[in-house]
């Protein structure tokens, strides 16, 4: 049986942050390091290594898409709480960016439609369950300037997640 890969792309949060006190979470937005320098970012356990490491363990290719050799990309977004929770879970930008056309040449453009709609559901699916089981991370913090006084923020948070056949 063939292995199948996962390819997990990630940013490290969003790559740029603006903070603002009247927000209910700090959220990606922009480049501006000025805007990163007072935000500590969440961490999950084990780091980088260890997110990759339990996407890895974890994700598992939806049998529909294997069978029709179907790749795909889903952004997941979600809020890690000040209180380390992970909460506030959805997907967008769901795309099928490759599949076997032989399995579908017999069906109508509306089939083939459904079909890759259906597998982007599915990807979508996969990827909400897998970010539900993620253990709490380390949470994020804004830093005063003048005291170093660290204050727990709400930080919103997407995870781009590929799924590629070797």
């Amino acid at each position: 049986m063939k292995k199948i890969l996962l390819f997990l792309l990630f940013s490290t949060v969003s790559l740029g942050i603006q903070a603002q006190a009247s927000d209910d979470y700090v959220y990606g937005k922009g480049t501006d390091t000025e805007e990163l320098k007072n935000i500590q970012m969440p961490q999950y356990p084990g780091g980088t290594k260890g997110l990759v490491k339990f996407l890895s363990q974890t994700l598992k290719y939806p049998k529909k898409a294997q069978a029709l050799k179907a790749e795909g990309r889903v952004l997941m977004h979600f809020v890690l709480k000040s209180d380390a929770t992970i909460t506030d879970i959805y997907a967008s930008d769901c795309v099928i960016t490759s599949i076997n056309l032989k399995k579908l040449n017999n069906l109508s453009a509306e089939e083939q439609q459904s079909i890759r709609e259906e597998l982007a559901k599915m990807f979508a699916k996969e990827g909400y369950r897998v970010v539900s089981k993620m253990k709490n991370w380390q949470p994020g913090y804004r830093i005063d300037e003048t005291t170093g006084e660290k204050t727990p923020v709400n930080v919103f948070y997407t995870l781009p997640i590929t799924f590629r056949f070797p």
